[in-house]
C-alpha cells in the first residue's frame, strides 16, 4: 500500500493488493483497484492483462471466464511456478480439479514453491489434497498430506488434511490418533475446535454418523469449556454453532445463531442456519419465511451465497429437486464448488441423491 502510495502506476503492486483483497473476500476494494487499473492498460504487459482479465471475471463469479483468461497467462510463462500456482486457483474455482492436480504435479519446480516457511508454502500441499478428495482419491491425499507434514511439522493444519483423508477412507482408529496430533499443533482457540467439528462433518459426509455425532459432542464440549471472554468472540460462537447443530441439539444450535444473526445482520450465513434449524424443529413457516427473506437480498457481490442457503432449506424440507435447482442457480452465481459444498450440513438430505452428487462432480 506505502509503494502504491509512493506511485499510483506501479502495475505490478496493484494487481497484488487485488489479489489479496479477493482473498479476504473485500470485493469491492478489488473493485476499486482494477477500475483504477483501467486507465493504464498501455502500461501493462500481456500477462498482467489477463491477469486482470481473470481476477475481473472473479469478481462476478464468471470463473470458467477467469479460467481461460490464466490459461493464457501460464501459456505465455509456461516456467512460472507463481502463475501456475493461480491458474490452479482458477482451475479449482472452476470446478475442474483434474487440471488443479496436473498443474502440482507437473515438471515445474514445486519444491522451491513448497518449501517457503510456515502457510505460504503449505498452501500447495492444501489445495493439492482438496482437489484430490474431491475426485474421491484418497490414498493419494493420504500421501501428500504426510509430504505436507514432513515439509511443514510446524503448520498444524497438515494434521487437518490427514484427518480428512483417514476419515474419507474409514480408517477410523487412524482418526482419533491423527485427531490428537492435530490438537496437539493447533493453537489455542477455535483452530482446535474446527478441526474436531470439520471432521464430525467429514465422518458424516462418508456415512460414519455415529462417530460424527461423538465428534461432534467433543466439539461442542470443548467449546463449552472455554474462557468467557474467548467464547464471546464470533468465531468461536459461530463453531460452538456448527459443533451444537452436529450434535443434534437444535435449541442450543438455534439459540447461538440468533444471537449472531441479531449482532452481525448482514451475515448470509446465520440466517441460513437459522432457517436450517427452524425445520429442525418443524416449523416449516418459518423455513419458508427465512428462504424469501434470502431470496430478497439484493447486494454486489453477493456470488450465490444466499441462494446456497435456500437450498440447504429446501433440502431439510425434503425438496430435493429444488434443492438441486437452487443449488445449481447459487453455482451459476459464484458459489466456490469446493470443500465447503462437499461438506455442508444443510445439504445432508441430498447425499444420496444422484443430480446432487452429478452437479457437484469435478468437470475434469
Amino acid at each position: 500500500t506505502r509503494a502504491l502510495e509512493l506511485d499510483p502506476s506501479f502495475v505490478t503492486v496493484r494487481l497484488r493488493i487485488i489479489s489479496r483483497s479477493l482473498v479476504l473476500w473485500d470485493y469491492s476494494e478489488a473493485a476499486k483497484h482494477l477500475a483504477d487499473l483501467e486507465t493504464q492498460r498501455e502500461r501493462m504487459s500481456p500477462i498482467q492483462r489477463y491477469q486482470i482479465a481473470a481476477q475481473r471475471a472473479q469478481l462476478g463469479g464468471r470463473y470458467e471466464e477467469a479460467l481461460l483468461a490464466f490459461r493464457e497467462a501460464a501459456r505465455l510463462a509456461p516456467g512460472d511456478v507463481n502463475i501456475a500456482f493461480s491458474l490452479a486457483f482458477y482451475a479449482s474455482l472452476a470446478n475442474h480439479h483434474r487440471e488443479v492436480v496436473d498443474i502440482y504435479t507437473g515438471p515445474l519446480d514445486w519444491k522451491t514453491y513448497y518449501e517457503r516457511p510456515g502457510m505460504r508454502g503449505f498452501f500447495y500441499f492444501l489445495n493439492l489434497c482438496e482437489s484430490l478428495h474431491l475426485l474421491g482419491e484418497h490414498e493419494r491425499e493420504l500421501a501428500i498430506a504426510k509430504q505436507g507434514q514432513a515439509a511443514h511439522p510446524d503448520v498444524w493444519n497438515a494434521w487437518g488434511l490427514e484427518v480428512t483423508s483417514l476419515a474419507a477412507l474409514g480408517r477410523l482408529d487412524e482418526v482419533e490418533r491423527a485427531i490428537r496430533d492435530g490438537i496437539g499443533m493447533a493453537p489455542e482457540g477455535v483452530a482446535r475446535a474446527y478441526l474436531l467439528v470439520s471432521t464430525a462433518w467429514e465422518l458424516s459426509v462418508h456415512g460414519h454418523h455415529e462417530l460424527s455425532l461423538k465428534m461432534a459432542v467433543r466439539a461442542a464440549d470443548w467449546c463449552r469449556s472455554r474462557p468467557p471472554d474467548e467464547l464471546k468472540q464470533e468465531a468461536m460462537r459461530c463453531c460452538f454453532g456448527y459443533a451444537l447443530y452436529t450434535a443434534e441439539r437444535w435449541d442450543e444450535a438455534q439459540a447461538i445463531f440468533e444471537q449472531l444473526a441479531e449482532e452481525f445482520p448482514k451475515n448470509i450465513e446465520y440466517q441460513g442456519w437459522i432457517g436450517v434449524l427452524a425445520v429442525k424443529k418443524g416449523n416449516r413457516e418459518a423455513a419458508l419465511r427465512i428462504s424469501e427473506d434470502l431470496r430478497r437480498i439484493s447486494r454486489p457481490y453477493l456470488l450465490g451465497q444466499n441462494t446456497f442457503w435456500r437450498a440447504c432449506i429446501a433440502a431439510q424440507l425434503g425438496e430435493k429437486d429444488r434443492a438441486v435447482e437452487f443449488l445449481r442457480d447459487a453455482l451459476a452465481e459464484g458459489v466456490w464448488p469446493d470443500f465447503n459444498l462437499h461438506q455442508a450440513p444443510g445439504l445432508w438430505p441430498l447425499l444420496d441423491y444422484a443430480p446432487y452428487a452429478d452437479l457437484k462432480k469435478p468437470k475434469g
